[in-house]
């Protein structure tokens, strides 16, 4: 089961407050749907079942516009909204969102800005266990980089800079370092080549003659 903790994620924390997710007042009235997030909109409407797979298909139509159609599932995982105490871990920590088999179960108190970047990193694991065949042996690092990674993607596609700064500026080994390196690869070889590495190797060391450390 892949887990996006309360406990253990800082940059998360760092998404809430006064003016919540995007930098600006929150905005209870707003018009928006799961279909048509942006920058703009930080409203906090309670997401149901339906409206959380909405937020999902625009997740995937962002990652498929930013990286191929490579990013779709078929099908999609499955998604519900679920109280604290379901997304309870061992050691009392209470998940923002869990990804286990195909069904992710999302925290029903988040707002739609948090909604939209936790289930992107969570999305970001499904792909990587669905297309790596040795994905019970990825490491740490290598699986939440690449999760963080497709969070960012999403946080920079739909205008949430400050959630993508944060999501970068993120400390520690794992989260932090392992984005790091897919940004690099983003940027020296290509979200493609990334893609296929995220789906062949486990860590970063690679199978084979290894590329050049990111």
């Amino acid at each position: 089961m892949r887990a996006l903790a309360l406990g253990t994620l800082a940059w998360f924390s760092l998404l809430v407050g006064p003016l919540g997710a995007s930098g600006l007042p929150v905005t209870p009235n707003c018009d928006c749907d799961g279909r048509n997030l942006s920058g703009e909109c930080n409203c906090n409407k309670p997401l149901d079942d339906e409206s959380a797979r909405q937020v999902l298909d625009y997740v995937v139509f962002l990652l498929v516009r930013k990286a191929g159609p490579e990013m779709r599932l078929d099908p999609l995982p499955s998604v519900r909204m679920a109280a604290a105490e379901e997304l309870r871990l061992e050691g009392g920590d209470v998940a923002l969102a869990t990804c286990q088999g195909t069904e992710i179960r999302l925290g029903r108190w988040l707002r739609r800005p948090e909604a939209l970047v936790v289930l992107a990193h969570e999305y970001g694991h499904a792909w990587q266990d669905s297309r790596n065949l040795r994905c019970r042996q990825l490491t740490e690092r290598f699986s939440e980089g690449f999760a963080s990674w497709v969070a960012h993607v999403v946080a920079r596609q739909t205008g949430y800079l400050r959630i993508a700064d944060r999501i970068r500026r993120q400390s520690g080994p794992v989260y932090q370092q392992g984005l790091q390196a897919f940004l690099d690869w983003e940027e020296t070889i290509g979200v493609v080549r990334l893609l296929e590495l995220a789906a062949s190797w486990s860590d970063f060391s690679g199978e084979g003659p290894p590329l050049e450390a990111p």
